[in-house]
């Protein structure tokens, strides 16, 4: 394996050592001149679109008005490692006998609090600076790492507008949440696993900051990524799903942990993937659902369309505790199994994020804070009088 992709190998071997309206009418036009026998291919293309152009007209009162939040302040702060890592690297190429030290020192000592977090689990007093130094100079002295840095660095110049993006997403959360507490961010490069199966780091949460690994988020046909990486989780590497990934993992944080002692039901599952649905779609409003769910636009399709079909199967397994039905219809999947090879995956979450829309739907009184802390899903399923219809 390249060597490269052993950076956080490295760093792991380490760390053993320490610790580790026009529209409708123009469609409608359409339909009519379309011979009957084609008109229900049609219908359940178009059917997704009239969908959300009739429920534009009911925007959900908790999205925050944009002017409201002109006086919010976040107190945004980015730290690009990445950006460092590349200085280093020049600097390197430019004299190859500098030391470890002196590249360390010069590019990379200013981002030490992020370095000592991600890397070192928060141990700053035993990942000394000559510990730190010796490892990136490890990984920087390799060509093939350094070409991936030059890559990241020029998708992701200094002048990318991280900041602008995140702006007023983060004054949304700021708004509704004022008491949490906006966590520092970074970005940063690492290499790839030689399998899929080892995860990826696209998203690192430590104690302070939120980080990104921006060598996953260059696209889904990026060469080396793991060889056997399945496309469809490959679709999420891609720079606009940075906002969504963020606030998946700011939607964790809110929520209260699960209780690991008793055994969930898959009802809990859902109710639970849901509401964090729900906050990403409070939150980021302009983000297409699809982005949301993480799905192509014919499966965002097929599930609006089978909705019915969908909690017709799940209610056969709301109540069972078998990680089965969890892995079957909340876990990363190309497709589900029971339904059809051009079916949505993760139909569990799907399901409850409409079970959820329908209990907030009805409960006008209730606020996003206290939808997170909600923990009782039966409560939230009967409030919800969720019976989504059925069609052919």
């Amino acid at each position: 394996m390249l060597c490269c992709l052993l950076f956080r190998e490295r760093i792991s071997n380490d760390n053993a050592k320490i610790i580790k309206k026009s529209a409708t009418d123009d469609i409608f036009a359409t339909l009519m001149k379309i011979p009957l026998q084609g008109l229900k291919s049609a219908f359940l293309l178009l059917f997704p679109l009239v969908f959300l152009l009739s429920s534009c007209d009911d925007t959900d009162p908790r999205i925050i008005p944009d002017e409201i939040l002109e006086d919010v302040e976040t107190g945004f702060r980015l730290e690009r490692l990445d950006l460092g890592m590349r200085a280093a690297a020049e600097a390197l190429e430019a004299e190859p006998s500098i030391s470890d030290h002196d590249l360390y020192i010069s590019h990379l000592s200013a981002y030490r609090p992020f370095i000592v977090e991600y890397l070192y689990a928060g141990e700053d007093s035993l990942a000394n600076d000559s510990l730190i130094a010796a490892d990136f100079g490890w990984v920087l002295r390799d060509s093939i790492f350094r070409s991936l840095i030059r890559f990241v660095t020029d998708t992701f110049p200094a002048d990318y507008p991280f900041a602008k993006r995140l702006e007023k997403p983060l004054k949304r959360f700021k708004y509704v949440f004022p008491e949490r507490q906006i966590p520092k961010f970074a970005t940063y490069i690492s290499g790839y696993p030689q399998s899929a199966s080892s995860g990826t780091d696209q998203v690192q949460i430590t104690g302070s900051y939120f980080g990104f690994g921006l060598h996953y988020f260059l696209g889904p046909d990026f060469k080396f990524y793991p060889q056997d990486m399945p496309s469809y989780m490959k679709r999420q590497l891609r720079q606009e799903y940075l906002e969504k990934i963020l606030f998946a993992g700011l939607a964790e944080m809110i929520l209260p942990p699960v209780n690991r002692t008793i055994t969930p039901r898959l009802l809990d599952g859902m109710i639970r993937e849901g509401k964090k649905m729900y906050f990403l779609q409070i939150m980021l409003p302009e983000v297409p659902d699809s982005v949301l769910m993480n799905y192509s636009a014919e499966q965002r399709n097929w599930a609006i369309y089978h909705e019915a079909r969908i909690y017709k199967l799940l209610l056969e397994h709301l109540y069972k505790t078998d990680m089965k039905a969890a892995q079957d219809y909340l876990g990363p999947k190309p497709y589900t199994t029971e339904l059809a090879l051009n079916s949505a995956p993760r139909i569990g979450q799907f399901c409850g994020w409409m079970i959820v829309r329908a209990y907030m739907d009805k409960k006008r009184e209730i606020s996003l804070p206290e939808l997170m802390a909600e923990e009782d899903a039966d409560k939230i399923l009967k409030g919800a009088g969720y019976k989504p219809e059925m069609r052919e």
